[in-house]
This record gives structure tokens, C-alpha cells and sequence, in this order.
């Protein structure tokens, strides 16, 4: 017990305690990056951001080339 208390009382500051379902947090989160409701919309939206994340030092392109073919 005393370990996962540990572990409880590190993480609390990184728990996200919201409600991500709520009408308020999709506004929130579309001022961020779109709420891609679908997995197809996702995987459209990630390939077409594919340069973004390597323009933005976020992937190289092999990183890109191994993620897509693991996906």
C-alpha cells in the first residue's frame, strides 16, 4: 500500500480529472487540434499531417515510415 500511495501522490499533478465528453471540453480541445470523431477521419488526418510532424521536428521520416506501417 504504502508503494502505491507513492505512486498516487507523484502522479496526482499529471491525473486529468475533467470530462472530456462534455460539450465544453470539445470547444476547448477544437481551439487545439480537431476532434476526429472517427478512426478512417483519424487516419486521413494523420497522414495528411504526416509533414506537419516532420516539419515540426516531431518525427523523422523513417520514425513516420515505421508508425504507419506498425499502425
Amino acid at each position: 500500500m504504502q508503494i502505491i500511495k507513492k505512486y498516487i501522490v507523484a502522479s496526482k499533478a499529471t491525473l486529468f480529472e475533467g470530462d472530456s465528453y462534455s460539450a465544453e471540453w470539445e470547444k476547448k480541445q477544437q481551439k487545439r487540434l480537431p476532434n476526429v470523431k472517427t478512426t478512417p477521419l483519424a487516419l486521413d488526418a494523420y497522414v495528411q499531417k504526416e509533414k506537419s510532424f516532420e516539419h515540426n521536428q516531431i518525427y523523422t521520416h523513417p520514425e513516420l515510415g515505421k508508425a504507419r506501417n506498425n499502425a
